[in-house]
């Protein structure tokens, strides 16, 4: 574990850290542009250590999934997209207009978003709660998982 002082000393110029994330990310993107498929499950691999062979589930995976789940899960699960669903709604910015100015500002949804959720064996469906929920308030058309 880092100290205060070693933790300042190395972080202390977010600006080069934010680079650094900067050209990661720019890299896995070019990565998955290029390579599509074959790219998401090199990574898949790389940071989850687990060997994808198929990327899409079929219906009836998803509902045989839900199935399984027991009630009390369920409902929190289903309590958690609420409450994640009302919270950002309401942050959703009010386009409120005037007679009397010219100014206003204007949103628009992104037309499609794929959701990394890490874990591997792991499962983190808060992760999936907050990214999709927010995805669908937005108004996203096609939301990848």
């Amino acid at each position: 574990m880092l100290s205060a002082q070693q933790f300042l000393k190395e972080f202390n110029n977010v600006e080069s850290l934010n680079e650094s994330l900067y050209e990661i990310v720019s890299h896995i993107c070019e990565e998955v542009k290029l390579q599509g498929d074959k790219a998401l499950k090199n990574y898949n691999l790389q940071f989850d250590q687990v060997e994808t062979v198929r990327l899409e589930l079929e219906q009836s995976q998803l509902k045989n999934a839900y199935d399984m789940l027991d009630n009390e899960t369920r409902d929190a699960l289903e309590q958690s997209y609420q409450r994640i669903k009302v919270y950002q709604e309401n942050i959703k910015v009010k386009q409120e207009s005037s007679q009397q100015t010219e100014c206003y500002e204007r949103y628009h949804p992104i037309e499609r978003v794929g959701i990394y959720v890490p874990g591997g064996k792991a499962s983190y469906p808060s992760t999936v709660l907050m990214t999709a929920t927010l995805a669908q308030v937005a108004g996203v058309n096609e939301i990848t998982v």
